[in-house]
């Protein structure tokens, strides 16, 4: 894009940035899960600040990029993978689908606070290639991309050793592993909300 004269009025250049931010949602969309089929769904996992959650299913990527355009008022996280029926499990026994591999740094676990130097860690580290990379508002979350597959406990494998050599954290991995999704607030300091972009 490019840059703006100071003529034009300052509704142009929010519009510009939200569209630059959708479609941005909706290359991380269509990165996690290429593939959708009919029998399978996303899963959208809501956290509210009294200590309930909800749980959402998506059968269709194009109705789930649309209801993240209106926005969510809870920690709202994503399954990297996808599943079957309509509940989820700690083990992840219904998860079906997979294209990523996840990692979760948190920033009060480095030393480091600039995204260039939480990316050299990571390549330094793990040799991977990082096809996205989110800012969850109190750390960053990695994003490699694989080749889809249905063997979900050999992704979670993976990925904890990926995880082992970069320092990222553990607890987080799992065959129903989540990450925060970005377009959403990260609630964890309540007072001061902070977007995951």
């Amino acid at each position: 894009m490019g840059k703006y004269s100071c003529f034009e009025p300052e509704e142009d250049k929010i519009e510009a940035a939200q569209t630059m931010a959708l479609s941005a949602t909706d290359a991380y969309i269509d990165f996690l899960f290429p593939t959708l089929p009919a029998d399978e769904k996303i899963v959208l996992f809501h956290k509210f600040s009294n200590g309930y959650g909800h749980t959402n299913f998506f059968i269709n990527k194009n109705y789930l990029k649309r209801r993240i355009t209106e926005g969510f008022s809870s920690d709202t996280f994503i399954s990297l993978s996808t599943v079957k029926g309509e509940a989820t499990t700690k083990e992840g026994k219904n998860m079906c689908r997979r294209s990523c591999l996840g990692f979760d740094f948190d920033k009060k676990d480095f030393k480091y606070s600039t995204i260039k130097e939480f990316t050299d860690h990571f390549r330094t580290t793990t040799g991977l290639y990082i096809h996205f990379a989110i800012d969850s508002g109190h750390g960053y979350h990695f994003y490699v991309g694989i080749a889809e597959t249905t063997d979900i406990p050999r992704v979670t494998s993976i990925t904890r050793r990926f995880a082992f050599l970069s320092g990222a954290d553990r607890r987080n991995i799992s065959n129903a592993q989540a990450l925060r999704l970005p377009g959403t607030l990260n609630y964890k300091d309540k007072e001061f909300p902070l977007s995951a972009n």
